[in-house]
């Protein structure tokens, strides 16, 4: 926006406080406020497609690679005390706790549930 345009909104902007006429007075004052309320619009408008570009090209800027694609799928990669599950452990509907607890700790842990909830 040049400067002239900002003298020429401010005088638009202005132009109302020398009209004597209560209705003309507001028939300027509502069309400025439109155009107010349209040109924030418009640059919220901008502003979420350029979110939504930005965001659509960083996702395709980096894809993860699979489980399968790496060292860690096998027992070799894995850390030590880490349990290797197989494909079929990993896709069942079992819950991320169960599946990253081994067998005896989730024992444990379903018999200290058991004792809590029997105590109240």
């Amino acid at each position: 926006m040049s400067t002239s345009d900002n003298s020429s909104k401010a005088h638009d902007d202005r132009e109302w406080m020398n009209v004597a006429d209560r209705e003309e007075r507001r028939r300027i004052q509502n069309r400025d406020a439109q155009r107010r309320h349209r040109d924030r619009r418009r640059q919220e408008d901008e502003e979420k497609q350029r979110i939504a570009t930005n965001q659509q090209a960083a996702g395709a800027a980096y894809t993860p690679a699979r489980l399968q694609d790496t060292d860690l799928a096998t027992p070799e990669g894995l850390p030590w005390g880490a349990f290797k599950l197989s494909s079929k452990e990993s896709t069942t509907g079992a819950s991320a706790s169960s599946r990253s607890l081994p067998e005896f700790a989730m024992k444990k842990r379903k018999a200290s549930d058991d004792h809590l909830s029997s105590s109240w």
